[in-house]
């Protein structure tokens, strides 16, 4: 893959070039498109060829609890669906400690690889850490439109504690978008906003006090 991103931090001219004629690989455009997000100097350059930057996004995937404006509310959609005590639903030798679980109706089973979804279904995510620390977990689709899943109000992080068994108070149902979308989690020593959290994936690396993790999920149609 090209990297779209130069030396400097900001998008190479080849970068900006190929979003236009949307000549760059999926990978390539996805952080191009996000650097857009955080950076205003390349936004301006982009503008100025007619490249839309990434947006936030607020209707993409419905809240699980329709009509929800509270972490609260929207949390009564999994009461009585957390993690099964059954072993065999842990993960096994898991490298990232996002943990995504699909819930069709019946019950909720944990999101495996490339596994696809399906319009309706609800998602629930869960935080395997070691150590406690601020998180915020963010939806970022392939045309590097974002939008914050956890914590599910305001656009700062919130503490989370380390081993947790519980999936975290937030569920998204999905609509009938399809498509891949790519979840973000950031957790960090200290505080940070929805800005910070968009400039840690765009440098998409962990550093000694932030560490990101991603998970890929196929958005598919019913049949």
């Amino acid at each position: 893959m090209i990297d779209p991103i130069a030396r400097s931090g900001h998008l190479t001219d080849l970068g900006v070039e190929g979003l236009a004629l949307d000549a760059l690989s999926l990978p390539a455009r996805i952080r191009a498109q996000r650097h857009l997000s955080t950076c205003d100097l390349c936004r301006q350059r982009a503008e100025a060829l007619g490249i839309e930057a990434p947006r936030q996004r607020r209707r993409t995937w419905l809240p699980a609890a329709l009509g929800a404006t509270s972490l609260a509310a929207a949390a009564l959609a999994w009461i009585g669906l957390q993690p099964p005590a059954d072993p065999a639903f842990a993960p096994k030798g898991a490298d990232t400690p996002l943990e995504i679980w699909v819930h069709d109706g019946v019950q909720p089973a944990l999101l495996v690889g490339e596994q696809p979804v399906q319009p309706g279904e609800r998602l629930g995510f869960r935080l395997d850490l070691d150590e406690a620390g601020h998180a915020m977990i963010l939806a970022i689709d392939a045309q590097g439109d974002w939008a914050v899943v956890f914590p599910g109000e305001g656009d700062r992080a919130q503490w989370v504690e380390a081993r947790d068994e519980q999936l975290l108070p937030v569920a998204v149902r999905l609509d009938d978008s399809e498509g891949a979308e790519w979840f973000h989690s950031v957790v960090c020593d200290d505080p940070f906003d929805v800005g910070d959290a968009l400039r840690h994936i765009d440098d998409a690396a962990s550093d000694g006090r932030c560490a990101v993790h991603t998970r890929r999920v196929t958005r598919a149609a019913e049949d």
